[in-house]
């Protein structure tokens, strides 16, 4: 049986810079599951200044580690749901 993922990483949160602005976080498709069967999703981050305008957009996984921004994989938003 596959453990449930804390939920509340994903949505608006405060910048982690510091600086004026938000962040966005959802699930993409992108996943694995750990031996101990923790569910482990790859997350899109979308960074946004004090104006609304997108500064980047980056794939990190639970560890913090940020990666390039994959296209192709696609967000999972009814992850959120079940």
């Amino acid at each position: 049986m596959v453990e449930q993922a804390d939920r509340s990483i994903f949505g608006k949160h405060e910048r982690r810079d510091g600086k004026p602005g938000y962040m966005v976080v959802t699930p993409t498709t992108m996943r694995y599951v750990e031996a101990d069967g923790s569910d482990v999703r790859v997350e899109r981050v979308r960074v946004y200044n004090q104006h609304w305008g997108l500064e980047r957009v980056y794939l990190r996984d639970t560890m913090g580690v940020r990666f390039v921004d994959l296209p192709d994989v696609a967000e999972d938003l009814g992850y959120l749901a079940e």
